[in-house]
């Protein structure tokens, strides 16, 4: 679909000027009267040619009548008529073609493939930066619909194909990317080239590719930028700083930058998979000791095989002290499990000991009647048995403070519970935390298990008071109540 054989054919014209830049593509010529179109091949051209863009014709007469159409406003076929009508059969018509393109759904056509470059690479580097910043802005991708070459070449953002039905790989997301850069580095000049190297990797090329020196180049200044640790960039070049176990600083003009793939390489290693912080301080520690004698641009592979060896031992020392970690949690909440389940034992226990010594003043009490004069039918009498009710009240409080104590000990325990877990909620993700602490089965079955012995041993603790009172009140000769007789 080249534009300018289309001119030719439908007007009759050998020559004519085509200008085709960023956002405007124009074009002039002249004709004779005898050339103009039917109306209505006028209009399948302009709507053939437009793509979602805005193709303004501008026609005029050598006495200054002008007829002025557009792909939005369809001119009709009365006022074409009545335009030509007022021509005469030797006049040479001037026609002007001005296209104001635009990106629609992430596409952008260029009508003149070489116009279209030129213009776009005569510009500096620092503007070239802008104007696929502006292309790019809160885009996932652009695609450039080139109608008059068979050109086919991508990053994984940025694509120039004829085939208006290609496709960019949508698994990567830039949007992503860009979140992670900003997470890891400070690049003071983000609002006016908000780019990533991603978009000047190109993946799919083509032989004699005008493009490939300009897009290595910047895929190379942004690559630097994001494994530094504060960057800036102005017309003249780049300024980088990189903290690691030396703080070193660069500048470079941007005809000084040499294109280096292998720094490209260490900022994909950097934000693909994996913690972006963690290898971002290990890069920038190896390159600030790498660059002690040697330019940063002059990084190499040994250099990038250094950083990947070290962050395989920070993950060995990492792993370790992670599995260190989960074996002490692990520790801690069966411990805690125990607690509670101790902690419930307590009530059972005070219990015993307060039974035991109810039984051993019962025991003292007959051992002392037995070696007295006194009948062993007038043990229990009414001062002893007000003593052993005054004991069995004192039991009751006993239980109740013995309650206090243990509920105060639990909700101790499980505050402790809650507090190991809100401790490491920094060390493992969300997932990992619920699977160490097992969504808190493990203190839910504690819980439940401490629940049903405090209930039981409370039940048989004021059965037994209860029995023993109502006992004594019944079946003793001399009851200090006597509610019963």
């Amino acid at each position: 679909m080249n534009i300018e054989n289309a001119i030719k054919t439908l007007f009759k014209v050998n020559e004519i000027t085509l200008s085709d830049r960023i956002y405007t593509c124009e074009s002039k010529f002249e004709t004779l009267i005898e050339n103009m179109p039917e109306h209505s091949d006028l209009l399948d051209f302009l709507a053939e040619y437009s793509f979602n863009n805005i193709l303004k014709l501008t026609i005029s007469n050598p006495d200054d009548k002008i007829l002025k159409m557009d792909s939005s406003k369809k001119l009709t076929l009365e006022e074409y008529k009545e335009f030509l009508n007022t021509c005469q059969e030797e006049d040479t018509i001037t026609i002007n073609l001005e296209i104001n393109k635009k990106i629609t759904e992430n596409i952008l056509t260029i009508y003149n493939y070489k116009n279209f470059t030129d213009d776009l690479l005569k510009n500096s580097l620092f503007d070239i930066m802008k104007i696929f910043s502006a292309f790019l802005y809160g885009r996932k991708c652009i695609i450039f619909y080139v109608l008059d070459d068979a050109v086919s070449w991508s990053t994984k953002t940025v694509m120039f194909s004829n085939n208006l039905n290609s496709i960019i790989n949508t698994k990567f997301d830039r949007i992503e990317r860009i979140k992670l850069c900003k997470d890891c580095s400070y690049f003071q000049g983000y609002s006016e080239v908000s780019l990533i190297p991603d978009d000047f990797d190109i993946i799919v090329d083509e032989k004699n590719n005008i493009y490939s020196g300009v897009f290595n180049k910047i895929k190379t200044i942004i690559s630097l930028i994001y494994i530094s640790s504060v960057s800036s960039l102005d017309k003249t070049g780049v300024t980088l700083t990189i903290n690691g176990q030396r703080n070193i600083s660069y500048n470079y003009s941007y005809d000084k930058v040499i294109i280096n793939n292998i720094v490209y390489n260490i900022y994909d290693w950097i934000y693909t998979d994996g913690n972006p912080v963690d290898k971002s301080i290990i890069a920038r520690n190896i390159i600030s000791l790498h660059c002690k004698y040697s330019d940063l641009l002059d990084i190499d592979p040994t250099t990038f095989l250094s950083i990947t060896s070290n962050y395989g031992l920070y993950l060995k020392d990492n792993v370790s002290k992670y599995l260190e970690a989960k074996t002490k949690v692990s520790e801690f909440i069966s411990e805690i499990g125990s607690k509670i389940g101790d902690n419930a034992l307590e009530l059972w226990d005070s219990f015993k000991k307060n039974l035991i010594a109810m039984l051993s003043f019962f025991l003292t009490v007959i051992l002392v009647n037995l070696v007295s004069e006194r009948p062993l039918d007038n043990i229990f009498t009414k001062e002893i048995t007000f003593i052993i009710e005054m004991i069995l009240i004192g039991s009751l409080c006993y239980f109740f403070i013995s309650i206090i104590e243990v509920n105060y000990k639990y909700r101790k325990i499980k505050n402790l519970y809650n507090s190991l877990k809100v401790n490491y909620e920094d060390v493992f993700s969300e997932e990992e935390i619920k699977a160490i602490f097992d969504d808190n089965r493990y203190l839910i079955e504690s819980i439940k298990s401490f629940k049903i012995k405090i209930i039981l041993s409370s039940i048989i603790w004021i059965v037994f008071i209860v029995a023993l009172f109502i006992n004594i009140e019944i079946f003793t000769a001399s009851p200090w109540l006597g509610i019963f007789k």
